[in-house]
């Protein structure tokens, strides 16, 4: 009988601990999910005064430099921007630092 308290003692510690692990994973998720929410919130705020600049001349600032053009459209994640050389740059919406 003391072999089978201790294991249901063990096994009850083993429980509680994934309980706690379980609930914290819950936790994590559910800060995650409001993140993620606030994060496409404010991207479509973004995308929004985009779609307000369309035929504009804007300026963008990405880690990988400056694009200079025309607007000419507003993807669900990207800008296509005509640039003065003709060529169509394509600047995706999470990677922009800056835009005047």
């Amino acid at each position: 009988m003391l072999a089978s308290s201790a294991s249901l003692e063990q096994l009850t510690a083993s429980v509680s601990s994934m309980t706690t692990f379980v609930n914290q994973t819950r936790n994590d998720v559910n800060v995650l999910q409001n993140e993620f929410t606030a994060l496409s919130a404010t991207n479509q705020d973004i995308r929004e005064q985009f779609i307000a600049r369309i035929g504009t001349t804007i300026n963008i600032e990405t880690p990988a430099g400056s694009v200079t053009g025309l607007l000419i459209a507003v993807g669900d994640d990207y800008l296509e921007i005509l640039e003065t050389s003709g060529s169509i740059a394509i600047v995706r919406i999470a990677k922009i630092n800056s835009f005047s």
